[in-house]
């Protein structure tokens, strides 16, 4: 038996209300912690805040963000019927696993940014190669996002005489690559005019790839509720407004400047929810192997959706756009009378 979402959360959560629990966890903590920065004078805020931020990534990958079980494997009998399925399946999981990686590395260097803040001072020389080193982990995220939607969107694995497109890993490593070769030579040669506009660029980039993939998740064989959607919809938002922390001159007012740091603590501790709300709907597609269903049955709609929705309009249809009169219906070929036969 195949469990919704809501079943599905009944049994592993025990229901909304642990969920919640789960989610709204990071988001009190880091508010404890900005009243304890702003009454009580503590600063370390920032540092704390990215280690709890830190620590619930690596939590999520230690009881498996990717690891595999039973559950997540369909029957022997089906993986001989949809090879080209369990196959699309996992190459996402490939996908899936860099993402979660490249979170972790980018909070593992935030985090040693903030330590190096308040325990050392270190040389310029190398707080701008830990800022090259946080944008490599943004990148790389953002190019595993990319390779989730184009796993979801296209055929990459080959079935019968239709041969798939594959995983397009140099297309990856090449945006990452150019991405921080353009952010380092900004970033050395100081033109901090350039420097904001590309972090900018970026960041809008990332939350347009970020909105693709949620997109995705958004169809209607995969069944997933609309308020987890759309609650979804508002992470890519948070992931273009982050492009704006990142805005550095000299000519800014101290407390401008002040305002653009404490932003971007605070968006990273909404993103935190937003990426637990996401392992947990991927998971329960895995689980429940509601991603297998979508790459068998979805993948063949796209291939063929079109070419059969055409025989079923050209069937039911006059050449004019008008439907024909039910005499005529009736004695039209019975093939296509159920939704099955787009199916198969």
């Amino acid at each position: 038996m195949v469990l919704s979402f809501g079943q599905w959360l009944k049994h592993r959560f025990r229901g909304h209300r642990t969920l919640s629990t789960f989610l709204a966890i990071p988001i009190v903590a880091s508010t404890l912690l900005g009243i304890a920065q702003k009454w009580l004078e503590l600063g370390f805020y920032s540092l704390a805040s990215t280690a709890l931020q830190l620590a619930c990534i690596l939590f999520v990958i230690g009881v498996g963000a990717f690891r595999k079980s039973k559950e997540w494997s369909p029957p022997d009998e089906a993986i001989e019927e949809s090879k080209s399925a369990y196959k699309a399946v996992r190459q996402f999981n490939k996908c899936w696993m860099a993402l979660w990686i490249s979170w972790a590395a980018l909070y593992c260097v935030l985090l040693i940014k903030e330590v190096c803040k308040v325990a050392i001072d270190i040389p310029e020389l190398v707080m701008s190669i830990l800022d090259c080193t946080e944008h490599l982990g943004s990148e790389s995220a953002s190019a595993a996002c990319f390779l989730l939607f184009f796993v979801l969107a296209f055929r990459t694995v080959n079935v019968g005489d239709s041969k798939g497109m594959g995983i397009p890993w140099s297309i990856a490593i090449v945006y990452v690559i150019v991405s921080i070769i353009v952010y380092g030579f900004f970033k050395f040669v100081e033109f901090e005019a350039g420097l904001t506009v590309f972090e900018i660029v970026s960041a809008f980039l990332g939350g347009l790839i970020l909105m693709l993939f949620i997109g995705r998740l958004d169809d209607r064989i995969i069944l997933a509720p609309f308020w987890c959607i759309g609650i979804m919809y508002a992470y890519p938002l948070l992931q273009i407004l982050f492009g704006f922390t990142k805005i550095q001159s000299d000519s800014l007012p101290d407390d401008f400047s002040g305002f653009l740091s404490n932003m971007k603590v605070v968006l990273l501790s909404l993103a935190l929810p937003f990426k637990l709300l996401l392992f947990v709907l991927v998971r329960w597609m895995l689980e429940e192997g509601i991603l297998f269903w979508y790459m068998k049955v979805g993948r063949n709609l796209m291939d063929h959706g079109f070419e059969k929705v055409s025989d079923l309009l050209t069937h039911e249809f006059d050449g004019a756009g008008y439907p024909l009169d039910e005499d005529t219906l009736m004695a039209q070929p019975d093939e296509f009378d159920t939704p099955e036969s787009l199916f198969d």
